[in-house]
């Protein structure tokens, strides 16, 4: 195909993830769509206002084209600052939201303690001004100064993904395994969490969407092999592991 589209099922496990699009605004259209599924219809972000009531948190983060990238960051720029003083709910943020507050981790704190940050370690060493060598050095340093400076908390991914408050609670979290180090897998760490936020403050949300996303990795890990594991098979496993916990 022509479109960009990401890879869903078990024949594409070993495509490549996107496919190159023959026309890049073709593809910008389709992204800008995909992530503001749900939120608004629109060109124009001001939209979002009207609808950020209805909402029980709000997960941001950026598509990159290279070409577009200009434009995709005014569209995130004005989704925050609208978020800012209208949404009152918990705020997810991921991916290279972190790069477009390089070096300014506190401009988070205007989230009045609501957001919860999930970089890995590139992405919290761009935040905080860092290579991501001297975020590994210390990930528990790491990690408390990002919370600190953000007044948010935050979730350092990796294979011992650690939690953070501004307050200064720290847990570990044990469950990750190899299989988890998939693309878009933090895709749906993100999501999970974010739904989570809807009934558990930030803090407990991060550690217990971490938590249950390393459980549904290692249990589809256990089944198959420590590779191969597709997004759509994380989502798969967390409800199933969700009806599970219901019925104990």
């Amino acid at each position: 195909g022509d479109l960009i589209h990401p890879v869903r099922d078990v024949d594409d496990r070993h495509a490549v993830g996107l496919e190159l699009a023959e026309e890049a605004e073709e593809a910008l259209d389709i992204l800008d769509r995909q992530s503001r599924r749900g939120l608004v219809e629109d060109e124009d972000p001001r939209l979002l206002g009207d609808r950020l009531d209805d909402l029980g948190e709000l997960s941001l983060t950026r598509a990159q084209i290279a070409d577009h990238r200009a434009r995709i960051d005014l569209y995130i720029e004005q989704m925050e600052e609208l978020a800012r003083p209208a949404f009152r709910g918990a705020i997810v943020a991921d991916a290279d939201v972190f790069s477009l507050h390089a070096g300014r981790p506190e401009e988070f704190k205007a989230a009045g303690g609501r957001a919860i940050l999930t970089p890995h370690t590139g992405e919290l060493g761009r935040l905080l001004g860092k290579s991501g060598g001297a975020i590994e050095a210390d990930r528990f340093a790491a990690v408390r100064e990002a919370a600190t400076r953000t007044g948010s908390v935050v979730l350092l991914k990796g294979a011992y993904t650690i939690v953070g408050s501004p307050e200064g609670r720290l847990v570990v979290t044990g469950s990750g395994v190899a299989a988890l180090a998939t693309a878009g897998s933090g895709d749906v760490l993100a999501g999970l969490i974010g739904a989570l936020a809807c009934g558990l403050p930030p803090f407990e949300a991060a550690f217990a969407g971490a938590f249950l996303h390393g459980v549904a990795g290692g249990a589809w890990q256990k089944e198959h092999a420590d590779r191969g594991l597709l997004a759509s098979e994380i989502a798969d496993g967390l409800s199933r592991l969700l009806a599970d916990t219901y019925t104990l």
